[in-house]
C-alpha cells in the first residue's frame, strides 16, 4: 500500500469510504467537495491517502484552527476491512511530521464512544477526552405537532413570526443579519476551543451553494426587522432523513420559547415532505437545546468523543 496526496478525482472513493466508515452519518461526493474548497484560506489544510488492492482505503488530514494558528485538527478514516493492519499508524506518524514544522502546540480528534478500535487509537496516544456531543434521531411518524399549537401561539402572541430563507428574500440586509445572527448563537455554543467566526464571504458562499440546502426547510424567527432565532434543515447522503443544522436564538430572546417553536415548524415541515427521520447533534454540555430535544421525542444515540493532545 501507498500514501499519497489526495487529488479531487478522489472525492467519490473518499466518500465511499465515509459511508463504510460512518454508515450512520455518511457525507456525499458534493457535501465533502463543497466543505474542503471552503476551508478557510488563512487555515492551513492537507490531506493524504491510501491505496491498496481495492482502490482508495484510508485517508489522513488535518486543518489549522481558526482560534489558534498553533493548534491543529487530525482526522483518520480506514476501511474496516483494513484496520489493525499498520495502516492509521503510518497516517498519523506522517502527520505528525507534516506538522512539526508549524510547530503545534495541540491537536485535536474524535470518535465514535462505539468505535471501540478508534477511541483505544487516540487514547494509546495520548489524546484525552475533553468533549461530548450526542447524536439523536426523531421517527416523524412518532411525532405529533397538536400538543405544540400553545408554544406556536405565544411566540405568535409576542409579535414572533418565523419565516423561511425563501420568503425573507427581499430584505436587502438578509445575508449580514443571518450572519450576524450565525455569530451569536455560535458564540455561545458549547465548544472545545474559543469561537473564531468565519469571514463573511465563506459564510455568504455556505449559505447560497451549501449541498442539500432547503431554502423552505431553513426558518428564521422574526422580530420587527431583527432576525432573532433559526433552525435549519438539510438533505444529506441517506434518503428520507433530514439533517438538522443550527438551532438557537438571541441572547435577549432565550428562555420565550422561540427555539421550541422554530424546532416544531421545521419537524412540521419535514412531516409534510414524507421523509422518515430527522437527525441532529447536541453537545453534552447543551442542557436547553437537549431538554428542547427530549421534549420533542428525540431519541439519544452514541456520542462523539471529541479529544485533545496537548504537546
Amino acid at each position: 500500500m501507498t500514501i499519497r496526496p489526495f487529488s479531487p478525482d478522489d472525492y467519490p472513493a473518499l466518500a465511499e469510504l465515509d459511508r463504510v466508515a460512518y454508515p450512520q452519518h455518511p457525507r456525499t461526493t458534493e457535501e465533502l467537495r463543497h466543505y474542503d474548497e471552503r476551508v478557510d484560506p488563512d487555515c492551513r489544510f492537507a490531506r493524504w491517502v491510501v491505496d491498496g488492492q481495492g482502490g482508495l482505503v484510508a485517508m489522513g488530514d488535518y486543518r489549522q484552527l481558526r482560534s489558534d494558528p498553533r493548534r491543529f485538527s487530525i482526522d483518520i478514516s480506514v476501511h474496516p476491512e483494513e484496520r489493525s493492519r499498520g495502516i492509521g499508524s503510518a497516517l498519523y506518524d506522517m502527520l505528525g511530521e507534516s506538522l512539526a514544522a508549524f510547530e503545534p502546540t495541540a491537536l485535536r480528534s474524535g470518535a465514535k464512544e462505539d468505535h471501540a478500535d478508534g477511541v483505544a487509537f487516540l487514547e494509546r496516544r495520548g489524546f484525552v477526552e475533553d468533549m461530548r456531543n450526542w447524536g439523536s434521531r426523531l421517527t416523524l411518524a412518532d411525532f405529533d405537532p397538536a400538543p405544540y399549537a400553545a408554544v406556536e401561539a405565544q411566540v405568535a402572541s409576542e409579535g414572533i413570526v418565523i419565516r423561511t430563507l425563501a420568503e425573507i428574500g427581499s430584505d436587502p440586509e438578509r445575508d449580514r443579519k443571518l450572519y450576524d445572527l450565525h455569530c451569536e448563537i455560535q458564540e455561545d455554543i458549547p465548544s472545545t476551543e474559543p469561537f473564531a467566526p468565519r469571514p463573511f464571504e465563506l459564510f455568504l458562499d455556505h449559505l447560497h451553494h451549501r449541498p442539500g440546502r432547503l431554502t423552505k426547510g431553513y426558518f428564521i424567527a422574526v422580530d420587527g426587522d431583527r432576525y432573532v432565532g433559526l433552525s435549519t434543515l438539510n438533505t444529506g447522503a441517506l434518503p428520507g432523513v433530514l439533517d438538522t443544522g443550527l438551532t438557537g436564538t438571541r441572547r435577549a430572546y432565550r428562555g420565550r420559547g422561540i427555539a421550541l417553536a422554530l424546532q416544531v415548524r421545521a419537524l412540521r415541515y419535514a412531516k409534510s415532505l414524507g421523509v422518515a427521520e430527522v437527525r441532529t447533534w447536541n453537545a453534552s454540555n447543551n442542557r436547553p437545546m437537549l431538554g428542547i430535544n427530549v421534549r420533542l421525542g428525540f431519541i439519544r444515540e452514541a456520542a462523539w468523543i471529541e479529544y485533545v493532545k496537548e504537546l
